[in-house]
């Protein structure tokens, strides 16, 4: 699952379709909508295991693409680099941990198919409880410390 995050962000990063360009202001970044977005991700990644893992491996691989074209776009930049790597690390963690529990859900489901194991996928429980803890923390960092950061460079 991270290799398959990493690769897209390499692809993102070489094709960096939003262009190379730095950003001359910092935006506020409200912490509720942040991690309410950030959450919604995190269930999209981790419930994908139910459609046969396709939406996680394709939301998984959409996510690795937009964070390598956004580093390539402000790869100028220093300080917006900063802000975003203070973030972008944790969220990027918590996808991947949200990528492993879609693919324990759909282990658990499958192995419910074939043998009617009804098991509770505990293994997915634990991934899905990591990814929602790096993602809160990447949303309250994105919310404060990454503003701080560009903020602090353009006084």
């Amino acid at each position: 699952m991270s290799a398959l995050y990493v690769a897209s962000a390499v692809t993102g990063y070489a094709v960096a379709p939003l262009g190379r360009h730095a950003p001359s202001a910092a935006t506020a970044v409200p912490f509720v909508g942040t991690v309410l977005h950030n959450l919604r991700v995190i269930a999209i990644l981790s419930c994908g295991g139910v459609g046969l893992l396709m939406p996680t491996l394709i939301g998984g691989a959409w996510n690795g693409f937009l964070a390598g074209s956004l580093i390539a776009a402000v790869a100028g930049s220093s300080s917006w680099l900063a802000a975003i790597l203070a973030h972008g690390i944790l969220e990027a963690i918590g996808q991947v941990c949200a990528m492993v529990a879609g693919a324990e859900v759909c282990r658990a489901l499958v192995l419910w198919l074939r043998r009617g194991d009804g098991r509770v996928p505990w293994l997915a429980a634990k991934w899905l409880g990591a990814a929602v803890a790096f993602t809160c923390v990447a949303a309250l960092v994105e919310s404060t410390l990454s503003p701080f950061i560009v903020s602090a460079v353009f006084r």
